[in-house]
């Protein structure tokens, strides 16, 4: 039996946001995310998707740490698409990198959360 303090398993990311009314618009419309949970006057809105839940929450903390590297991936079946349709968008998207079997890129949403994209 493996000594663990919790789960194997990761139930739920958490991006954090100053306006979180229009992060939830910004994610419906220019990634395409529809709404599964939303109360605004909790702080949090859960996007419907496959496999761990993603839920934006509102900062409750005068103290904002945002990492410099993303935090997650999300996952692509046609990594050039997906690049060019974010671009198109006028999303700022950084370079294409390909390590062998996995390509992927990084980009920005409207607070500056860098999210990543691979295949």
């Amino acid at each position: 039996m493996i000594n663990q303090p919790f789960e194997n398993h990761v139930c739920c990311l958490f991006l954090h946001f100053d306006d979180l009314a229009r992060a939830s618009e910004w994610y419906q419309t220019m990634l395409g995310f529809s709404i599964r949970k939303k109360d605004l006057s909790k702080g949090f809105v859960e996007l419907q998707m496959n496999g761990v839940n993603l839920t934006l929450l509102t900062w409750r903390s005068k103290e904002k740490i945002k990492p410099k590297h993303p935090v997650f991936t999300f996952y692509s079946l046609d990594i050039e698409e997906s690049f060019r349709k974010l671009k198109e968008k006028g999303i700022k998207v950084y370079d294409f990198s390909n390590a062998g079997s996995v390509s992927g890129f990084l980009f920005e949403d409207l607070e500056k959360n860098i999210l990543m994209v691979c295949s």
